[in-house]
Order: C-alpha cells, then structure tokens, then sequence
C-alpha cells in the first residue's frame, strides 16, 4: 500500500512542543518508530508492506524546496527496493 501525505503549508511550528510535531507514536512508545513532522508543507510517502507477515513501513521525506529532480530520484530509490524471503 502506498499513501502520501503533507503538512499543512500554512501551520506554525513554533507553537509546537520543541518546534516539531508527532505524527504517530509507535506501539509501546518508543521513540525510534514514531514519525515527526519537521516544517510546513514537508510531504511523506509511505509505503506499508506485509514482509512474511511482518509490517514494515518506508518513509521518503521531502520538504517544498526540495527539486523535482531529487523528488524523482528519492521515488526511484523507493520503487527499486527489492527484499529476498526464505
């Protein structure tokens, strides 16, 4: 499953609780795999995989400044992800 989605451009950050906001917790709250978001407009692909049973989750990250040409290659980068089971 692929989702993507952003930040509003127009939020404040500096209201946030140390300038950044918690997108989602992990479960039993470790910090390692909770997701922040860092600016305005930052946008996140993700891709949700079922690897054997097992939930993996893939963030590319870019902010609005971010060239459509590392866009495009970040996508490449993402797409080429191969895993080998057995």
């Amino acid at each position: 499953m692929q989702l993507e989605w952003s930040v509003p451009a127009d939020i404040d950050f500096s209201t946030c609780e140390d300038g950044y906001f918690e997108s989602w917790t992990s479960a039993g709250g470790s910090w390692s795999t909770g997701r922040y978001q860092q600016g305005p407009g930052q946008v996140d692909r993700l891709w949700i995989l079922d690897i054997d049973g097992q939930r993996l989750v893939i963030d590319a990250m870019y902010m609005p400044s971010t060239d459509a040409g590392d866009r495009e290659e970040l996508w490449q980068v993402m797409e080429s992800i191969r895993f080998e089971t057995g």
